[in-house]
């Protein structure tokens, strides 16, 4: 549902994944980590590495732990025909986006919530009831002159929710400019304005920019 690609970081930042590596989800509620250079992957230093039972993957992240929507679908002893009900459209990540560093990774699953996962202690380290609706698209922010990072949520629920990433992603504020589903959300720094600025988009055909000051301290 949703492609990412792990970004080159300089020289002077940990590298935890391989140059070249890829991220999807799907509606399995997992994320796979994906490398196809071999020897992109044979460096220690790296936190994941290629396994003997797929040479392109890396590591799966499971988002949802009691893994429901990785079993088999109920077969009816009757007949062959498998019991869909348990899909029931609200299952699976749906959006995700790594931040510019290369530490963090931000997923959005069908039911509005919002998971952080840590690449280099591999695990989740927070959990956001964000949304009523399926997560559409999460956008992080470059570093702020304060040294702070932003990140925003778009949802199908018409709202935007922007997080403070330095306080452990604390909620900031919600726009609720559009009137349909928000479908994309990108921030822009303006240095010549000395202003941050957010542009979204959504189903209502209209693009709406908003902007706020780089060295905000609130």
């Amino acid at each position: 549902l949703s492609f990412q690609t792990y970004p080159n970081l300089k020289n002077s930042a940990k590298q935890l994944l391989p140059p070249g590596t890829f991220l999807n989800c799907s509606s399995d509620d997992t994320v796979r980590i994906w490398n196809l250079d071999f020897a992109n992957t044979s460096n220690e230093n790296y936190v994941y590495r290629k396994n003997i039972f797929c040479q392109d993957l890396l590591k799966i992240l499971y988002m949802d732990p009691s893994l429901t929507y990785l079993c088999d679908p109920d077969v009816n002893s009757n007949s062959n025909e498998k019991n869909d009900a348990t899909f029931d459209g609200k299952n699976g990540v749906r959006s995700i986006k790594i931040s510019p560093n290369g530490k963090h990774l931000a997923s959005g699953d069908r039911s509005g919530n919002i998971r952080v996962f840590d690449f280099e202690n591999q695990q989740e380290i927070c959990k956001i009831e964000a949304h009523d609706a399926e997560v559409l698209a999460i956008e992080y922010s470059k570093e702020l002159p304060n040294g702070k990072y932003l990140m925003a949520s778009a949802s199908r629920d018409r709202l935007i929710h922007v997080f403070d990433v330095t306080e452990q992603y604390s909620f900031r504020q919600t726009l609720d400019d559009h009137s349909s589903s928000i479908t994309s959300v990108k921030f822009i720094p303006d240095q010549e304005r000395k202003c941050l600025q957010m542009v979204t988009c959504g189903a209502d055909k209209s693009i709406i920019f908003r902007k706020c000051p780089l060295d905000v301290n609130e």
